[in-house]
């Protein structure tokens, strides 16, 4: 008897250890970005911006979910990589890119600052939300990096890629973003 509560004992141990080992191994630090870094976020998804929606299901394979004028993808999608995207449709064609900040993905809002030349700015509150966003252009208009504001903080929300909207004066604040 005492042999068999002692064997229990160890294995729950051993599953106890496993189990918090597996979970530690799980979270990772943040990873801190830098602007460019994010930026070239676009280069993978540059050549589809203006073709047809079907040339983006041939890259991508058929969408995770589909919404009015959007075809979504999960992150870790061995075709679109480690991050989840959403491609923009309009009439027919792919307008936008939509690449999403993972969940250990970190932009300080300051770096964006500290760019802002090359940058127009604007702010407001998502659509059907009461989050507030900040937004940061860039002035050929063919990239957004919006920040999702929560309290006292501001965390890289995703970045959308187009071929350009209208161009804006830098340091400026623009028009709402997408």
């Amino acid at each position: 008897m005492l042999r068999r509560v002692i064997m229990v004992v160890v294995l729950l141990v051993l599953v106890g250890a496993g189990t918090w080992i597996a979970l530690h191994r799980m979270r990772r630090a943040p990873q801190t970005l830098t602007v460019d870094q994010v930026l070239a976020w676009r280069l993978p998804y540059d050549d589809l911006i203006g073709k047809d929606e079907q040339a983006a299901i041939e890259t991508f394979g058929p969408p995770d979910r589909e919404i009015p004028d959007w075809l979504g993808y999960r992150a870790g999608n061995p075709k679109t990589g480690p991050r989840k995207i959403d491609v923009l449709i309009e009439g027919g064609k792919v307008s936008g890119i939509k690449v999403f900040a993972g969940p250990n993905d970190d932009l300080g809002i300051e770096q964006i600052v500290q760019k802002a030349p090359i940058f127009c700015f604007s702010s407001g509150t998502y659509t059907d939300s009461t989050q507030q966003y900040f937004a940061a252009r860039s002035v050929d208009g063919r990239s957004t990096l919006q920040f999702s504001i929560g309290g006292p903080s501001a965390h890289l929300h995703g970045v959308m890629f187009t071929n350009g909207d209208p161009a804006c004066d830098p340091g400026r604040v623009a028009p709402a973003a997408h």
